[in-house]
């Protein structure tokens, strides 16, 4: 298996000055994540593996997010890679930049719902024949 991480951060040191990718920065970040995802999927075809990305998104609640990580998934989507997200709950990774926020909860406990919102997609679970597409709507 191919694994790698996208994180638009990795585009420009400009791009998350404030912890994050600004929604002025939005397009730059999507065609960030579609480049990446076809270089991917020709090495992964290459080698004869699946593609698999387990870290993305490392973001905070807001819209800011939610557009971060649908440009991230929706590049998954385009070249049928499998994914998870970076991080489901902090445990004091101090490997992390954004500390407990990038997490799916927040420090009290509670859901942060518009990242988890942008996190609920539907996907093939199985198909007869070889696909050929996936497109989540938004």
């Amino acid at each position: 298996m191919l694994n790698d991480h996208t994180y638009c951060c990795q585009a420009a040191a400009s791009i998350c000055e404030l912890g994050e990718p600004q929604l002025d920065k939005a397009e730059v970040c999507r065609k960030f994540h579609f480049g990446k995802l076809k270089v991917r999927d020709a090495d992964a075809k290459r080698y004869g593996v699946p593609l698999f990305y387990t870290e993305f998104g490392a973001c905070f609640d807001g819209e800011e997010c939610a557009v971060e990580i649908n440009n991230s998934c929706d590049a998954f989507d385009s070249q049928l890679s499998s994914w998870s997200y970076w991080m489901y709950k902090s445990f004091g990774d101090f490997t992390t930049t954004g500390g407990p926020k990038e997490g799916m909860y927040n420090p009290d406990g509670t859901p942060q719902a518009q990242k988890l919102k942008a996190l609920t997609r539907t996907y093939m679970h199985a198909f007869q024949g070889t696909p050929n597409s996936m497109y989540f709507s938004t």
